[in-house]
């Protein structure tokens, strides 16, 4: 049977897949890793880079902050403000990429 498909594991660090062609969706290497490890990197919600965080994001597009900023939430109030603080901070990024298409054009 040959291989026709793509592998679409994303690579940590890196806003791409690992590319190796494969029969199902991941390659081999990769789908070992999946049986050992209960799961796999996931993609940055601002800038697409492979990371391993709950909080999805990485360094460059503000993991530490964000992580702080829920510590202090959660220590302060008791609430689980995880996922609100991640939404926002996409928001803001959209924004952000918004605006400076805006800035080109004009």
């Amino acid at each position: 049977m040959k291989a026709e498909k793509v592998c679409h594991w994303p690579r940590l660090g890196e806003a791409e897949v690992c590319g190796r062609p494969c029969i199902g969706e991941y390659c081999r290497v990769y789908l070992d890793c999946l049986r050992r490890v209960s799961r796999g990197p996931v993609v940055c919600i601002l800038c697409g880079v492979g990371v391993r965080s709950k909080i999805v994001l990485c360094m460059s597009c503000g993991h530490d902050r964000v992580a702080h900023q829920i510590a202090y939430v959660k220590k302060k109030h008791g609430l689980d403000a995880t996922q609100t603080l991640i939404e926002r901070r996409a928001r803001e990024f959209k924004f952000w990429r918004l605006a400076a298409i805006d800035v080109s054009d004009g």
